[in-house]
């Protein structure tokens, strides 16, 4: 977007004596105090001229947030708790990208105040879109980094500071409190777009390192060509603190800033010698100046980096890109650490599959570098550590992190050995051709293969591939997005105002009446309802709408915005009056399942760890389901325990209280663990609190107490997927139902075993047994049977018979294979043929000894011929096929061709 000159053309600019030049690089504008600077100050226009130059001493990452945090709390700014990297309060995002995504879009778009304003925060970020340049740019990229962000809301006729406060305060504090000479400092102009909202804003820069971005947000996106006023301006800054770090301390690389000591600890575990310090900062200045272009492969852009530094490539591959590897590693392991200790459960959906794309390079990146099995683990403890002490809830999941990284280290391994096989299988049609981007994606997506690991196997068979330097970036781009789904509206409410919500005033009315505001073909629009419409995962009420004889089923309702539609079977006049009533039974059974769900929930979470979220749940009237994320299955013991703690809830009859609250207050008093069933939207939002036990943000139906549920009764619990299981369960006369079921079923049992109910298991096990001695008295029976036929066979080969058929009934493959294996082991130039007849067809099993496969004889090639002409279908080894036959005088007609052959 094209923005005026006058934007950015600040009192501050002007009175401080600031000239505005063009970059001759990059030819974008920026702001500076030194009339003979030519570019921008930013990379790749200029190299890292701040490197080997340690600007002040003792500082590390934790230090720079200190005296940013203290900087702006002295300007009066109200210090925030950092926010998960997990967005849950999002539907467009999995991860915190950036300070300002912890107040959108309910903040910034006027319908909720903020915590404070103004407010600065030291928030945790993770971007994957360009994890695959973490090493290669000395740090100028990190998959996880702080951003310090110092924020104002500014409403109309109440403004907090804008533009001339936020230039003057980034200026204090570069200048007066890091140190930095007014003179190195540029101010480039931009425009920033992100999160739906937009703006100008200009880029801090010194010595080639951006290391703020102040934007004055005041546009929303409406579509990548248009822009409309936001109701709110909002200061959106972002202050890079490990790159202050690295800034200020001079060292070769922000990792060297970032880690001390760990990174050459790390280096020398995997057996390398720590590179000369010179070296990596004559890279790293240089890595400044290259573009990291998207779709550049890794072998072009260190040419390009030898070309720049004039070190030879050899040196690069040999020194710096191990290091760089290291570097990488070291990265990735605190970024796992942060999404696992936030409740991320691996798996191949959502932050999920994000999760897991970052443990899989980091377990690559560990086996590229030698290093021993559960390093990654042992790397990961080490980041919990380092940074426990500003974010102590890293330590919290400690147990289940070690769990995680056990079973996704082991379930790499089994990718990797089996993975070759999917490899192969892609690459076969191939030789002498290019693998497209497309299918590599689809390789990594669909199977998980590494790129490094299909350009192993396609080089062996002579296919061409190059792995683009961007490829893990563009897997999480494809996958950044949330499950955020705008459903279409089905039907027209323009015009029509909010239809009252009777069901939330009073859950126990049941029969009310109501205008119809519109009436259309199968549906009516009320002005207000008892029918509680379809949502948060509970299935709508049905019932009757009456109006003088007529009598209307209500078989749905459902939310268009604000309106309920009642979907009905028949025509209701518009403008008349109507009685509606609810089914009572219905209700009653959605609102029992509605509040088992919170219950069961908490009991879930309080047994197998707070890392387990709620991913997906439907209640019906009869039954209700919780998929939740976890990455094991549960023991009997555990599943026992919670079921005992969701009817100890049930039995203790606590209140359960609904009520509104503001979101902002909602949050501050129960955490985002209110979102569990997903965020909800609107400045207020709804509380179900079951006293003592837990609070979720919910619009359902519920219980007045706990005890009005009754019994909770997990019925199944089922690996939907990896990482999500699934409870089944039955609250109240479902579950009672269930349970009688049960025990109907048991008493038949004990009839059939002819035992009392409280020795069935005895006797289904002493029954078992028994079934089992008679299982090996019948296999012995059948091997008798079998090897009964040997004679007769041997007689036909040493008449000189090489085709042999067998006709048998009701023998199964296992018993035909091995009657024809032993029969060809001892016969070796021998066809052996079986057939077995059933009912509808026949079984074939086909054995070529190895003089008959020296003959030309192929067990699959001879159960191919025999099924293309008696059809069915079969398939095998040159030593041994087996197939169904439909025709079996056809076969016989088959076996007496081949016969023939041989005379």
């Amino acid at each position: 977007m094209a923005v005026s000159e006058e934007e950015y053309k600040l009192k501050f600019f002007v009175d401080k004596g600031f000239v505005r030049k063009k970059c001759r690089v990059c030819n974008a504008a920026f702001w500076t105090l030194d009339e003979s600077r030519e570019v921008c100050g930013d990379s790749p226009c200029q190299e890292y001229e701040f490197i080997g130059r340690e600007l002040k001493a003792n500082v590390d990452v934790s230090s720079i947030r200190r005296l940013f945090l203290g900087f702006f709390e002295g300007k009066d700014h109200r210090i925030l708790k950092p926010y998960p990297v997990v967005a849950r309060w999002r539907d467009d995002i999995y991860l915190t990208i950036a300070s300002i995504a912890v107040f959108q879009p309910f903040v910034t778009e006027g319908i909720v105040p903020p915590p404070a304003n103004p407010l600065v925060i030291s928030q945790p970020c993770i971007r994957l879109v360009d994890i695959d340049n973490v090493g290669l740019t000395a740090g100028r990229h990190l998959t996880i980094f702080e951003m310090g962000g110092h924020h104002a809301f500014n409403y109309p006729g109440e403004e907090v500071y804008w533009k001339e406060e936020t230039v003057e305060y980034c200026h204090e504090f570069l200048t007066n409190l890091v140190g930095i000479d007014e003179k190195s400092i540029t101010y480039k102009e931009d425009f920033w777009v992100g999160g739906g909202n937009a703006g100008p804003d200009v880029e801090v820069c010194v010595d080639g390192l951006e290391l703020a971005t102040l934007v004055f947000m005041c546009l929303k996106v409406v579509d990548e060509e248009k822009y409309v006023p936001m109701p709110v301006k909002v200061v959106d800054t972002g202050y890079g603190i490990e790159r202050f770090t690295w800034f200020l301390t001079g060292k070769p690389t922000a990792f060297h800033a970032i880690y001390g000591n760990l990174i050459n600890d790390v280096a020398v575990n995997a057996g390398l010698e720590v590179p000369d310090e010179e070296l990596l900062s004559r890279v790293a200045r240089a890595s400044a100046l290259m573009r990291v272009e998207r779709g550049k492969t890794l072998e072009e852009l260190r040419r390009e980096l030898s070309s720049v530094t004039k070190i030879p490539l050899e040196v690069l591959e040999r020194e710096v890109a191990p290091f760089e590897m290291v570097s990488a590693l070291v990265d990735h392991s605190k970024c796992i650490a942060f999404m696992l200790s936030d409740g991320v459960v691996p798996s191949n959906v959502g932050e999920g599959y994000l999760a897991r794309l970052v443990i899989r390079r980091g377990l690559r990146l560990c086996n590229l570098l030698r290093l021993e099995e559960g390093y990654l683990k042992r790397l990961v403890n080490i980041q919990l550590n380092l940074w426990s002490d500003f974010y102590p809830k890293l330590l919290e999941a400690k147990k289940a992190i070690d769990e995680i990284l056990d079973l996704e280290e082991e379930k790499f391994k089994l990718l990797v050995s089996r993975g070759r096989s999917f490899i192969l299988k892609a690459l076969k049609e191939l030789k002498g051709k290019s693998l497209p981007l497309d299918s590599l994606l689809q390789l990594y997506d669909s199977h998980g293969l590494p790129p490094e690991l299909v350009k192993e196997e396609a080089e062996n068979l002579g296919v061409k591939l190059q792995v683009p330097g961007n490829f893990y970036g563009l897997v999480a781009r494809l996958h950044q997005q949330t499950r955020a789904s705008k459903a279409q509206p089905e039907y027209d409410v323009r015009g029509l105002p909010p239809t009252k919500a009777l069901y939330y005033e009073d859950q126990h009315q049941l029969v009310f009446e109501a205008k119809v505001l519109k009436s259309g073909e199968g549906y009516v629009i009320l002005d207000q309802t008892c029918f509680y419409p379809r949502g948060g995962g509970q299935d709508s009420d049905r019932g009757l709408l009456l109006h003088g004889d007529l009598r209307v089923e209500v078989v749905d309702a459902v939310k268009v915005g604000d309106v309920v539609v009642h979907v009905i079977n028949g025509k209701i006049p518009e403008g008349v009056r109507v009685k509606g009533e609810v089914n009572a039974e219905r209700r009653l059974g959605l609102t029992r399942h509605h509040s088992a769900t919170h219950v069961l929930l908490e009991a879930i979470r309080r047994v197998i760890g707070v890392h387990a979220w709620q991913s997906g749940a439907q209640k019906w009237p009869d039954r209700a389901h919780i998929d939740i994320t976890h990455y094991k299955q549960l023991s009997p013991q555990e599943l026992e325990t919670i079921e005992n703690l969701a009817n100890n809830v049930v039995f203790k009859n606590l209140p359960v209280k609904t009520y509104f609250l503001g979101r902002r207050k909602a949050e501050d008093t129960y955490g985002l663990e209110i979102y569990q069933g997903g965020v909800v939207p609107g400045k207020d939002v709804r509380i179900v609190e079951v006293e003592g036990w837990n609070a979720q943000a919910c619009g359902g139906t519920h219980v007045s107490s706990t005890g009005e549920i009754g019994l909770i009764k997990v019925v199944k619990v089922d690996r939907i997927q990896d990482g999500i299981l699934r409870f089944e369960f039955k609250a109240g006369r479902a579950a009672l139902d269930y349970v009688r079921e049960l025990e109907k079923q048991m008493y038949s049992t004990a009839q059939v075993l002819e035992s009392s109910v409280d020795q069935v298991p005895y006797a289904a096990s002493k029954l078992k047994l028994e079934v089992k001695q008679l299982r090996k008295e019948v296999e012995k029976l059948k091997s008798r049977v079998m090897e009964s036929l040997m004679p007769s066979i041997r007689e036909r080969y040493r008449r000189g018979e090489q085709i042999i058929d067998v006709e048998l009934v009701d023998v199964d493959y296992d018993d035909m294979i091995a009657l024809a294996e032993k029969a060809v082991r001892e016969m070796s130039e021998a066809v052996l043929l079986l057939l077995s007849r059933r009912a509808d067809n026949s079984l074939l099993t086909v054995a070529c000894g190895p003089k008959a496969i020296e003959k030309g004889f192929e067990a699959n090639r001879v159960a191919s011929e025999i099924v293309q002409v008696a059809g069915g279908k079969a398939g095998g080894k040159r030593d041994i096929a087996k197939g169904i036959v439909e025709d079996l005088n056809k076969v016989k007609e088959k076996i007496k061709e081949l016969n023939l052959k041989l005379l």
